[in-house]
């Protein structure tokens, strides 16, 4: 699932995934995203976290605390670069941070890293 509210970023990433065999739902918000996992499971998270009315932190913090969805990898894909940024990232749960721009092949190794843990942990 791919959660940013830049619709170029959302289908960027969505192009680079289907290359690579991928399936993946977008979603233009976290309340957005939240309300499609009521109904489709999914196997990693791309959030963005500058966005309106719900930061990619807040969202992070609400997944993880859902008993039904804690188990959800989540990978930071964001243009901040700070460590404060990162930290506060892990903090609230994220697995990974990626920032912006990326190298296809590391966003590409990085889900499979996530896919792959949650498929063993199951």
């Amino acid at each position: 699932m791919l959660v940013d509210d830049d619709a170029t970023n959302r289908n960027l990433v969505s192009e680079i995934l289907d290359l690579c065999g991928y399936e993946s739902i977008q979603a233009s918000s976290g309340a957005e995203a939240l309300t499609i996992l009521t109904d489709q499971a999914v196997d990693v998270i791309l959030l963005d976290i500058m966005m309106p009315d719900m930061d990619g932190w807040e969202f992070c913090r609400q997944l993880k605390q859902s008993i039904n969805l804690a188990h959800i990898p989540i990978i930071m894909l964001t243009a901040l670069v700070d460590d404060v940024s990162r930290q506060k990232s892990f903090d609230v749960g994220a697995d990974d941070f990626i920032t912006k721009p990326f190298k296809m092949d590391d966003l590409v190794s990085r889900i499979e890293k996530q896919v792959k843990k949650v498929r063993k942990s199951n």
